[in-house]
């Protein structure tokens, strides 16, 4: 069962990785690069 939650969590995180590199390159303005 660890095991199993480990690879959940780590297709979970790298859904969200993807999610925040995808969410950067598709607006040309983003609130962190405001500085």
């Amino acid at each position: 069962m660890f095991h199993i939650h480990r690879h959940v969590f780590a297709i979970t995180r790298d859904i969200l990785i993807r999610l925040v590199l995808w969410c950067l390159n598709s607006l040309p303005t983003c609130p962190m690069e405001s500085s």
